[in-house]
């Protein structure tokens, strides 16, 4: 059991490993630990299909920044939503961190750069590969990092 998980998300794990096993289960308790311990909350949603990433902006408005999915069996995160927040609000921005994930994570992961707005997937069974997951969490650390410092101004 995944200790720092509410009731609803520590169920929607417990259904993931039903379904997909223990693999995608640890992927995902990876995700949801590395989120939560970088400040970030991790919510069930009545959607069963997956776990959210909510963060407010400046002004208030609640987007998500990711999602953990169990029918893609993978961490989807929308970078086309990152341009709610102040520093990815330039499609330039955006494209710029589709190119880092790319140049990152390809060619162990296909990432589209073709636009600004694209909602890349990260497999499951990638996260748990060491290597991506240090390239993909320190990309992903930057990026709350940079829409965190947004709010504490």
């Amino acid at each position: 059991m995944y200790s720092h998980l509410q009731e609803p998300e520590e169920k929607w794990m417990e259904d993931l490993e039903k379904t997909a096993g223990k693999d995608a289960r640890r992927a995902a308790e990876r995700i949801a630990e590395f989120l939560l311990v970088s400040g970030l909350a991790v919510k069930a949603i009545e959607n069963p299909s997956s776990l959210k990433v909510p963060f407010n902006t400046p002004d208030g408005e609640p987007i998500n920044i990711g999602f953990i999915r169990n029918d893609h069996l993978s961490f989807e995160f929308p970078v086309g939503n990152l341009g709610r927040t102040k520093a990815y609000s330039s499609d330039i921005k955006r494209l710029e961190l589709l190119n880092l994930l790319k140049s990152e994570l390809s060619p162990d992961v296909e990432i589209e750069n073709d636009s600004e707005n694209r909602w890349p997937n990260i497999p499951f069974d990638k996260i748990l590969d060491n290597k991506i997951w240090i390239r993909f969490s320190c990309i992903l650390l930057t990026v709350i990092k940079n829409i965190s410092a947004e709010t504490s101004n």
